[in-house]
């Protein structure tokens, strides 16, 4: 495991197409953002796979009324 500091808006590079970005620090929560292409799957890890699997059908469904675009910014908040 990789263990590494980081400030508010600074970023962890991913390979070539995925980028982490510390967006809020505070009050025991950091929030990020996650820019990654459309086809890399991301998921929080709490989540059962059965919830995931439903709402990546139902983020499919919204993501193609979407203009289009290299990535998605994701913003994962708690």
């Amino acid at each position: 495991m990789l263990m590494l500091s980081r400030k508010t808006n600074e970023s962890i590079r991913i390979g070539d197409d995925i980028r982490v970005i510390i967006t809020r620090i505070g009050r025991g929560r950091v929030q990020v953002a996650v820019d990654a292409p459309r086809d890399v799957r991301i998921r929080r890890e709490e989540l059962p796979e059965a919830l995931d699997t439903f709402t990546l059908a139902s983020t499919d469904a919204a993501v193609q009324h979407l203009p289009t675009s290299e990535s998605i910014d994701l913003f994962v908040v708690g």
